[in-house]
């Protein structure tokens, strides 16, 4: 008679990659041993500048100052570069210095959390309208993973949909507005 093998000795199964910003999460909450933990570093200067140009696609005049600006100011972390560079894109040259005095006025500790937030609140104030900001507040409100009919029937039930009359315009202009946000790195 022949062994029947167990379906765990023929599969190879799948690796799940679990990402935090504190460690003791993933120790406490997640029970992740720690030897399995990766500690990823943040960018260095010419690979934060490399990242910014990518997304921009254009620097400005006296890119060593600004290079320098924007580590500091982003902290290294990939998801700040990117929000900082897609609110600068197609911006004036104006418009990018005063961004830049504004990068040297932030204060205060150099945490991650402070960071992202001052990135998100800088992404939601460069939105184009006042819809696109209720329709993101109405998906931060929703949670992860938000369904587009439940949130196309509550920005068109609470009239955050402007100049839309049927479903059909609703689910439209949603779709037009989860597009919008996720260019700009506000909507994963």
């Amino acid at each position: 008679m022949m062994k029947k093998e167990t379906s765990s000795s023929t599969t190879k199964g799948c690796k799940i990659l679990v990402t935090s910003r504190y460690k003791e999460v993933l120790l406490n909450k997640m029970n992740v041993k720690e030897k399995a933990i990766v500690e990823v570093p943040v960018l260095n200067e010419d690979d934060t500048l490399t990242l910014f140009k990518k997304v921009i696609g254009k620097m400005p005049n006296g890119n060593d100052k600004f290079k320098q600006t924007l580590h500091s100011y982003c902290a290294g972390l990939p998801m700040a570069v990117t929000l900082v560079g897609k609110s600068l894109k197609n911006k004036s040259e104006s418009e990018w210095e005063d961004e830049l005095e504004g990068f040297k006025k932030q204060q205060g500790p150099n945490e991650v959390q402070n960071y992202m937030e001052k990135h998100v609140k800088m992404g939601y104030d460069h939105l184009a309208s006042e819809e696109l900001k209720s329709t993101f507040l109405m998906c931060a409100q929703m949670g992860n993973p938000s369904l587009i009919a439940d949130l196309m029937k509550y920005c068109y039930g609470l009239g955050i949909l402007k100049d839309v009359h049927t479903l059909k315009d609703a689910r439209n202009s949603i779709f037009k507005s989860i597009k919008e946000l996720k260019e700009s790195s506000l909507l994963d």
